[in-house]
């Protein structure tokens, strides 16, 4: 019964980041599901870590397939990853928020100004942290080796092979300004 109660709970708490992510996409429906539809299959490492931190948990959730892998934990180790996940979306919120129309899904140095108050204010990349929350919460979720530790492995691996990238294009974009909030800030973990 706590098995279908925690993928219930991941079934919901997806698409309200969905929603989140969605609501911050310009453009009109058949636009906003273009654009969706080529972040999912164009990028290599991006569609890697949806794999890993939406499909996989999908055929674990709708399928046996995945099942020789499952394991068990405590409910409230269980309950704790949820709590973590709710965290982590009410970061993503507030990362989509402060950040209002300078957050694209294309890594190619568009953003309109740069955005350091809100969660900005201590964090440069909140988006990131949040992800991070997120897939650390997925072993405790869904308990299945496959599924759980997918999203982690595949966050992981998106996350250092694109963080370097973004905050270059950030340095050409912005200059000094951004060089003077890098020292302020810190990169996924709020610096105080």
């Amino acid at each position: 019964m706590i098995s279908l109660l925690l993928k219930v709970f991941f079934l919901i708490a997806n698409l309200i980041k969905s929603a989140i992510r969605w609501q911050h996409i310009d453009g009109d429906l058949r636009s906003k599901g273009q654009l969706f539809v080529k972040a999912w299959f164009k990028n290599r490492i991006a569609f890697l870590a949806k794999l890993g931190m939406l499909g996989l948990p999908l055929v674990y959730i709708f399928t046996p397939v995945l099942g020789f892998a499952n394991y068990q934990l405590p409910i409230a180790i269980n309950i704790f990853g949820c709590f973590l996940y709710c965290l982590g979306l009410l970061v993503f919120y507030r990362a989509h928020h402060d950040l209002g129309n300078n957050w694209s899904p294309k890594l190619k140095g568009q953003a309109k100004e740069l955005i350091t108050n809100g969660i900005y204010e201590r964090v440069r990349h909140p988006m990131y942290s949040s992800l991070w929350i997120l897939a650390m919460s997925h072993p405790l979720i869904l308990t299945n080796w496959i599924a759980g530790f997918s999203g982690l492995l595949a966050f992981a691996y998106f996350y250092f092979k694109r963080v370097e990238k973004e905050e270059d294009l950030l340095v050409k974009q912005f200059g000094k300004p951004y060089w003077i909030y890098m020292q302020s800030t810190g990169r996924v973990i709020p610096k105080w």
